[in-house]
């Protein structure tokens, strides 16, 4: 697939502005630093949901609501330009976009699949998940703080992590769609 090839499919879902774009190997990423952040914080926060197996635990806990209610505000902020400091910003705000909508799709479809099969939800976090998720929430602002640092991974490299990312957020937000249209048709309830 060629670069402009690559450019076009992205700009169906980013605005790719190049005032707003990282540069690599003289090239603009497709996305600019905001959707980059969003996917990128989707993979990572799929991974680390999947490695840890807190996807099993469903949605989260007061502690973490609340930091993503906060998070969500300086989102909205940085959205609007209400607060807009730089790259690092859009960058570090995208992730947490993807953080929080990865943890609420999968954590929301298991929550669906386990009331819909056993009447009662997964029991949530445990204090050990939590803590994890603050700790991911303070790596993914130390990502935002020296990512110029990997920047020379390449503009390929960049692009098929952005892809990634873009696939694994679709991936979730398919998989809730089908988990909310079969607990509302009843197709898997427990017998």
């Amino acid at each position: 697939m060629t670069e402009q090839a690559i450019l076009e499919l992205f700009s169906h879902i980013c605005g790719q502005s190049p005032a707003r774009s990282f540069s690599v190997d003289g090239h603009l990423l497709p996305v600019d630093q905001r959707c980059l952040g969003l996917y990128l914080g989707a993979l990572i926060t799929g991974l680390w949901l999947t490695v840890s197996g807190v996807w099993r635990m469903g949605l989260p806990g007061r502690g973490m609501v609340a930091l993503h209610l906060g998070l969500l505000v300086l989102i909205v902020l940085g959205g609007w330009h209400i607060i807009d400091p730089g790259p690092t910003w859009r960058l570090a705000l995208g992730l947490f976009t993807g953080h929080i909508t990865m943890i609420w799709l999968i954590g929301g479809a298991r929550d669906i699949w386990t009331a819909t099969l056993a009447d009662s939800a997964s029991g949530g976090w445990t204090r050990s998940a939590t803590a994890q998720g603050f700790v991911w929430s303070l790596l993914l602002v130390a990502l935002a703080l020296i990512f110029p640092a990997f920047l020379p991974l390449g503009w390929a490299f960049w692009t098929g992590a952005t892809l990634l990312g873009l696939l694994s957020l679709a991936a979730s937000l398919l998989t809730a769609a089908v988990v909310l249209v079969l607990a509302q048709t009843g197709r898997f309830r427990s017998s």
